[in-house]
């Protein structure tokens, strides 16, 4: 079963959002779901818009995927001729996540214009 870890950054200026500080994006860990099914009491509904993205893939423990992102936010986006968009990006885990496991994989999704 393939899990999301979802942020909605909560500063304008998605460059300026310090991943350090939970109070700079607001994070949801979920399933799809899809139109039609009933969603559990007390759950929420996040609809994320289908954009175009910029896909990474962190491989390691997960205590190690800040520094994944600062490469991304820190490298690869100047470098790259990309702008973020300010929506929502997402982490993906799915049969190669492995929590505890040095070959563990998980994907990142950075909405770019």
């Amino acid at each position: 079963m393939k899990s999301y870890g979802i942020c909605e950054p909560l500063e304008e200026n998605v460059e300026d959002v310090d991943l350090d500080n939970p109070n700079d994006f607001k994070y949801l860990a979920g399933i799809e779901v899809y139109d039609g099914k009933e969603v559990p009491k007390g759950m929420e509904v996040w609809d994320v818009p289908h954009k175009k993205y910029a896909v990474f893939t962190h491989k390691g423990p997960v205590e190690m995927l800040g520094d994944t992102y600062k490469a991304i936010y820190s490298k690869w986006l100047p470098e790259s001729g990309y702008e973020v968009v300010f929506t929502y990006d997402f982490e993906l885990y799915d049969k190669d996540f492995k929590p505890g496991d040095d070959k563990s994989k998980m994907y990142i999704y950075i909405p770019i214009k």
